[in-house]
């Protein structure tokens, strides 16, 4: 399993989201709300959404993320509009890997330190045979 960009890596989560029983819409338009993100989802018990992204490198120390202007902040505003009970995620394909970002945080320069933050890595591999809802939940 490896994505060439990010339109195939949000087909890939789709797919993975569906087959888990969750239900999804997918959001991608400039005419909506300026950094609502990519996937909506519901199902087992939870609901929240997904910003995907693709960066075409390796799994680095530091994850400059490719946010667009106000994506963290909407992002954040939700978490918080909802007494901090809701999160919603940045999930990124990677080269090697995937790493899912809890926003439940602003990423000053959109850095995020793995190592400091409470993002999960995750090989393709593991990935794969990851339940989508033990990060969601």
């Amino acid at each position: 399993m490896q994505w060439s960009n990010e339109r195939s890596f949000v087909k890939y989560l789709l797919n993975k989201l569906h087959d888990e029983g969750f239900k999804t819409t997918r959001i991608e338009s400039g005419g909506t709300s300026v950094g609502i993100p990519d996937i909506y989802y519901v199902g087992h018990g939870t609901d929240g959404w997904i910003e995907c992204k693709f960066v075409k490198k390796n799994v680095p120390l530091i994850l400059e993320v490719p946010w667009r202007p106000g994506q963290q902040a909407w992002m954040l505003e939700y978490y918080k509009g909802t007494f901090q009970k809701k999160k919603c995620w940045t999930f990124v394909g990677m080269i090697d890997g995937v790493v899912c970002v809890p926003m439940d945080k602003f990423y000053e320069n959109n850095d995020v330190d793995l190592f400091a933050s409470f993002s999960k890595i995750y090989t393709h591999k593991e990935f794969s045979e990851l339940k989508l809802r033990e990060v969601l939940l």
